[in-house]
């Protein structure tokens, strides 16, 4: 009996923690629809193995409180996404709509990998398109592959990708600065500029925008 309640507490405990740290670490595994359904059966089964194993009283109950924090991350997080899952088949779209990954490409790239880093980021575009945060990592695979046009087009793809103000003047930015310095283009260069300066005119970005334009015409450029 001794021995089943050791294994009622480890597999209830450690069960928690393993999967509160997916959850909170392992973004390519949390997404993932078996993973959460996996992680709910656990859930169920160790719980009662636990109960079962050490007997239903209030010391009991109590040690669970711990476990049960813990299981409450990775059921929150399976809670919602069944929510979401559920919306978009009600919708007709049985795709879920989920934030790209980039764990195993960034760890191609700690590893000095930039050809292995560079293919996981064009599977993440495939599966992705219209996601500004992924072509933009595209963007930078290109650029240390050594790419630099191809760096720059996925980019500026980013950059028309990209609704929110603050983001979009950093893309633009980055996208000026490849332009100046790898091509010397400073009419490219100023347009970009210029497009953001009008639509966000009146606006910390507009005026960020203006100042970095006329700092390339200062410069000489055509900007």
């Amino acid at each position: 009996m001794i021995g089943l309640q050791i294994a009622g507490f480890v597999a209830l405990f450690g069960g928690a923690i393993a999967s509160a740290v997916v959850i909170l670490r392992t973004e390519h595994l949390r997404d993932d629809g078996r993973f959460q359904a996996a992680a709910l059966v656990w859930m169920v089964m160790s719980g009662w193995l636990y109960l079962w194993t050490q007997g239903f009283s209030i010391g009991t109950l109590v040690t669970l409180l711990p476990a049960g924090g813990l299981w409450a991350i990775t059921g929150a997080y399976v809670m919602a996404a069944t929510v979401v899952r559920l919306r978009t088949w009600a919708l007709g779209d049985r795709t879920m709509p989920v934030e790209p990954t980039f764990d195993r490409a960034e760890a191609a790239e700690r590893r000095g990998d930039s050809e292995g880093a560079l293919d996981l980021f064009r599977d993440a575009v495939q599966r992705h398109p219209g996601h500004p945060e992924t072509r933009r990592r595209l963007g930078e695979a290109f650029l240390k592959a050594g790419d630099v046009d191809q760096g720059i087009a996925e980019l500026r793809t980013a950059l028309g990708l990209t609704e929110d103000p603050e983001r979009k003047i950093l893309a633009a930015l980055r996208v000026v600065d490849l332009l100046v310095g790898k091509k010397k283009d400073l009419f490219n260069a100023g347009l970009i500029l210029q497009e953001i300066e009008r639509d966000y005119a009146g606006t910390k970005v507009g005026e960020l925008a203006r100042a970095r334009r006329l700092a390339l015409s200062s410069g000489g450029g055509t900007a």
